[in-house]
């Protein structure tokens, strides 16, 4: 469902784009269709995902209830679902990531970022809640996303985890993003000031390495990884090599399902 016939969105959402002008947005893996959205009065992002997805537009309303205040993200402005699919209006957050080929930076200040704006998400204060989510829980999710799969690649990832998991030691949980790349993130391109987090419909308590696995695969492909140590000591994280191919193992099968083909994992 790339184009979109606007006489069939839900009429919360239709009251909000009478008129609109709408741009596919083809940015990242989310499994959603995302649209820039241009009225008259302003721009918003639609995003409208299947039921059949296991990523849910509604948890991602809960979670942007729940952050603002905390830490700046899209306010959220209409939500809807039909027997088909969801539909989440926000507003847009401006900026670049952090990653962006025309944001020009030192290596060890784009790294001292990231690791910044890590530090303020987990940060967050809370009061348990939120989902709690342990290595285990996040072995059992894609183990059920990719049940009935047949792939190498997906089984080799999930063998890694799963030998992995006896190894991994526990951590104090904290407010965790859930899909942190940095495309993920958005800075102000002059500053290099922190401005928002997109895409937070993964929101939970859990361990850092669940974000920081993304901040190390960006780093390493974008960069170097010569820059990791840089990251974990940044993050006043200690560097676990386990711990931390567990969840680079994790994200890549999260990637394998969103993308639907379109990024080799």
């Amino acid at each position: 469902m790339t184009a979109l016939d606007s006489q069939s969105l839900p009429v919360n959402i239709a009251t909000y784009l009478h008129n609109a002008k709408y741009e596919y947005v083809n940015d990242g893996f989310s499994p959603a269709q995302i649209y820039r959205v241009h009225t008259a009065e302003q721009v918003a992002y639609l995003k409208i995902a299947s039921h059949t997805n296991h990523d849910s537009l509604r948890d991602e309303q809960v979670a942007l209830h729940w952050l603002r205040g905390k830490i700046t993200v899209p306010r959220p402005l209409a939500y809807a679902t039909d027997d088909t699919y969801e539909y989440l209006l926000t507003t847009p957050i401006n900026g670049i990531h952090p990653m962006d080929d025309n944001f020009s930076i030192a290596p060890e200040k784009r790294v001292s970022l990231l690791a910044s704006i890590a530090r303020k998400m987990h940060a967050i204060p809370h009061e348990n809640d939120l989902p709690r989510r342990t290595h285990t829980d996040h072995l059992v999710r894609v183990k059920t996303i990719h049940a009935d799969s047949q792939d190498d690649v997906v089984n080799k990832h999930l063998s890694i985890m799963t030998d992995l998991l006896p190894t991994l030691s526990d951590s104090t949980l904290v407010v965790t993003h859930g899909d942190f790349y940095p495309v993920n993130m958005r800075v102000h391109p002059e500053t290099s000031a922190f401005i928002g987090v997109l895409d937070v419909g993964r929101l939970a308590l859990a361990d850092p390495y669940l974000d920081l696995a993304p901040l190390a695969d960006a780093i390493g492909w974008h960069m170097d990884t010569k820059w990791l140590p840089t990251l974990f000591t940044a993050c006043d994280s200690p560097y676990e090599n386990d711990k931390l191919r567990f969840y680079q193992s994790y994200h890549k099968l999260m990637a394998h399902y969103t993308s639907s083909g379109k990024k080799a994992i």
